[in-house]
């Protein structure tokens, strides 16, 4: 099966990993129709909030590899992993 742009947009996250240390977080969830996608978010907490250059962060991992975090290119990697699964 062919994953499109529309599937990936239908598709639902959940989260299953917290971690809130005294200056930061890290939430981790993972697509539950597409459990190869991840999303981690990251970033300052507490303190550390009120600090120079403070910023959020959230990345896109396809079966573990970094993915831009644009729709097609997400839909791209889902399909490329599942390609080379099948073989």
């Amino acid at each position: 099966m062919t994953v499109t742009v529309k599937m990936l947009k239908a598709a639902k996250m959940r989260g299953i990993m917290f971690l809130d240390g005294e200056d930061f977080y890290t939430n981790t969830y993972e697509c539950t129709d597409f459990p190869e996608l991840t999303e981690v978010q990251h970033g300052p907490a507490g303190a550390a909030l009120r600090l120079p250059g403070a910023k959020h962060t959230t990345t896109i991992y396809v079966a573990g590899r970094e993915v831009p975090m644009e729709v097609q290119a997400i839909v791209d990697a889902i399909n490329a992993h599942r390609a080379q699964q099948s073989k």
